[in-house]
């Protein structure tokens, strides 16, 4: 057994169309069931609406979980500059759904590009293509997005930028 950290909260609105969020700090048990956190969450809620005059509209539960069984440290000549863009059709509109890899290895380009034959780019389009065991991605708004199939893949090369330091004359 160990103990994962994480949050879970509510989102509240008034009759004046005020908002508000409520955020709870939590060690879940790792050998929980998914199932029983989210009831526990429900039964949290059901409480917090006993009490409360506003409506809870929504319930977020965010749960960090170690990376098991991946690579203990970057590959040497990892950089996350080196970006695989994937685009996948919308069924529903002219849009794309685009996945980056950031970091994409250097074993999975040939010849500067992108190479689709590679069975771990295959693995991860289908991947993208099915995702969750049957789920969907969604909008921010969380609108189902279909995914019809890969429509491009582009490799890409995105700059680190830092902000330069500033420092401000004005005074409060």
């Amino acid at each position: 057994m160990a103990t994962q950290q994480g949050w879970f909260g509510y989102s509240l609105l008034d009759e004046l169309g005020e908002g508000a969020a409520a955020q709870y700090h939590v060690l879940v048990d790792d050998t929980v069931a998914l199932g029983t956190i989210l009831a526990s969450v429900g039964g949290t809620a059901a409480l917090l609406d006993l009490v409360t005059a506003a409506q809870i509209v929504k319930m977020r539960l965010v749960i960090d979980l170690p990376p098991a069984g991946l690579k203990p440290a970057p590959l040497p000549g990892a950089r996350v500059e080196q970006t695989g863009l994937f685009n996948l059709h919308n069924t529903m509109s002219p849009g794309r759904f685009a996945s980056p890899v950031y970091g994409l290895g250097d074993t999975k380009i040939l010849s500067g590009k992108i190479n689709l034959a590679d069975a771990d780019i295959a693995n991860w389009i289908t991947g993208l293509t099915n995702p969750f065991g049957g789920g969907q991605f969604a909008t921010p708004n969380y609108q189902p997005i279909p995914i019809g199939g890969l429509a491009d893949v582009i490799l890409a090369f995105r700059r680190r930028r830092h902000m330069l330091s500033r420092t401000s004359l004005e005074l409060p």
